[in-house]
């Protein structure tokens, strides 16, 4: 999928076969969060629906590609101020280790922070619900559809 920077888009997806992947408000919260973490740095976010079983968001691109420096930095930033404000004076600081090669590609684009967004979520919702193995209901990461919603 190709998301133009200046344009507004609308994506959505669902859990595998339409199932649940909200089960509780701690989850919508925490989904919350990642929003803010993954989706922000490369679009202003005009409106979002969460429900049980699927999501909606209409979001404005601005760049469509940003520095992986840039993102993780801001993604380590959101986590500190979500950590805070569950933990207190108890939470501990975001301390992650980055790995990679100078040939590696120093950019990433939006449909990758999407990507990792979603991925992140179903692992710790599949985790939380105990859903593993092929039979389980899954929360669904990878089909997300857009439908670019007006041109400039």
């Amino acid at each position: 999928m190709e998301l133009y920077p200046n344009q507004s888009f609308h994506i959505y997806n669902q859990g595998n076969n339409g199932q649940q992947v909200f089960f509780s408000d701690r989850n919508y919260k925490f989904f919350l969060w990642k929003m803010r973490a993954y989706l922000l740095p490369f679009a202003d976010l005009l409106c979002y629906c969460l429900m049980p079983n699927h999501f909606h968001w209409l979001f404005y691109v601005k760049a469509p590609e940003i520095s992986k420096d840039a993102l993780w930095s801001h993604v380590d930033h959101i986590e500190w101020v979500r950590r805070k404000q569950q933990y207190g004076d108890a939470a501990q600081v975001v301390n992650r280790q980055r790995i990679g090669s100078k040939e590696e590609e120093q950019v990433i684009s939006i449909n990758q922070s999407i990507g990792i967004l979603l991925q992140s979520y179903a692992q710790a919702i599949n985790k939380e619900q105990g859903h593993t193995g092929g039979g389980s209901p899954q929360v669904q990461s990878e089909r997300w559809l857009d439908r670019r919603i007006c041109d400039d």
